[in-house]
Order: C-alpha cells, then sequence, then structure tokens
C-alpha cells in the first residue's frame, strides 16, 4: 500500500491500510467454497429435509447442508463436499464421481462376500476394487453367523459390531497420534460416568469453545 501511495503520491496512513486490508481478507475469505454436506436421497424431498434441519442446529452454523437427488449426483461439485449421507444405495456410483474431483474414497467392505457375489453396478465393479483403500471385516458370505435348525439360510450379522469395532480402532489410533505429537493429554472427552468426567468435560467444552458447536 505504501508503494502504491508514494506512486500515486498519496500519504496512506496504517489505519486506512489496516482497514483495506480487512477488505481484502474478507473478499479472499468469500472466494473460499463453502464446506459442505451432501444430503442423497431418491428424489430430494421428504424425510431428508426434516433430517436437514434437525443436523442444521447440531452443525457449525458455516457449514452447508444440500440436499440433493440421486440422479444429480453426478453432476454435483465435489471440492467442498466433507461427507455424503445418502439413503439409497450409493457406494460405487458414487466412487468414480468422487475419484473425478480428486475425493480420496475409503470402503469399509467384506472383501470374501463381495468376491461371492456379481457386481449390480453397470461397471461390474464392487467397491472394494475401486476404493483407495479398503478396510475389509472378513464377516462371511451372507453376512450371517448363525445356522438356524431345521431352516437353510443363516442369521446373525457380523458387519455391525466389526464395523463399529474398525470405526473405534481408528479413533483410538487418531487420538494416540494426537498425544505422541503433542506429548501429553488428548483433549478427547470422558465418559460422563466416570467421577469428576462432567468436570474433565466442562474444561475442555471452556477451552475449546470456539470449536465446539454443540453442547450435553
Amino acid at each position: 500500500m505504501r508503494e502504491f501511495g508514494q506512486a500515486n503520491y498519496l500519504k496512506i496512513a496504517d489505519d486506512e491500510i489496516a482497514f483495506v486490508t480487512l477488505h481484502f481478507q474478507a473478499a479472499l475469505e468469500r472466494q473460499q467454497p463453502q464446506k459442505k454436506i451432501l444430503f442423497v436421497c431418491p428424489h430430494g424431498v421428504g424425510t431428508s429435509s426434516l433430517i436437514q434441519a434437525q443436523l442444521q442446529h447440531l452443525l457449525p452454523r458455516d457449514l452447508k447442508i444440500q440436499i440433493i437427488s440421486q440422479a444429480n449426483l453426478a453432476q454435483q461439485d465435489l471440492t467442498a463436499v466433507i461427507l455424503i449421507i445418502s439413503t439409497v444405495k450409493l457406494p460405487v456410483q458414487a466412487v468414480p464421481v468422487a475419484q473425478s474431483k480428486g475425493v480420496q474414497i475409503i470402503g469399509l467392505t467384506n472383501v470374501s462376500y463381495s468376491q461371492a457375489v456379481a457386481s449390480r453396478h453397470a461397471s461390474g465393479k464392487r467397491l472394494f476394487e475401486i476404493a483407495d483403500l479398503v478396510l475389509d471385516n472378513h464377516g462371511s458370505i451372507g453376512d450371517a453367523a448363525c445356522q438356524l435348525q431345521g431352516a437353510p439360510q443363516k442369521v446373525g450379522p457380523t458387519s455391525t459390531v466389526i464395523g463399529a469395532a474398525i470405526l473405534n480402532n481408528i479413533v483410538v489410533e487418531a487420538c494416540q497420534r494426537l498425544v505422541q505429537r503433542s506429548d501429553g493429554d488428548a483433549p478427547v472427552f470422558y465418559s460422563t460416568n466416570l467421577d469428576g468426567g462432567d468436570a474433565q468435560n466442562q474444561h475442555l467444552m471452556q477451552e475449546y469453545q470456539g470449536m465446539i458447536h454443540y453442547r450435553f
């Protein structure tokens, strides 16, 4: 700004430079793509509107929730999308669309089960064949573990509990790495059932109140 002033024979005060800088910063912020969550449903209407309203109360105000139909997913710009929620089967359909936008795909699936059945996608591909990283739950074919006496089919799916265990282990590993990076405690909530748990959580709430957008 001073060089601009000298070139144009102007004397620009420091407070005016600061004021102009704020305008430039605001303009740059407006150009940044707004982070958003895509909510995909069969036709882009229905119960998704209710879920959208409920989620918006829990999430930061600057995080947009956009409802789209399944047919319009391929035309969406996914560069600012941080999460896709769907009420219809999307995995294989969504992967090429996301990858074409530079999004990395992590697939939680049952590889042996997928290998035992034909793909229902037009490409003939299955999720484990096109994901960038595959987390295999090593479940049974048919996702059932218990044979019923006198009946041909099995019951007792394993994917639910194993999938939850895999995701919880990812959280554990993330917390461990956080501790190693910070050389101390990880800022993770305690169970409220522990003695002193509420007090510890309130301390975290106060320390990170600018980043936490919900209350317990």
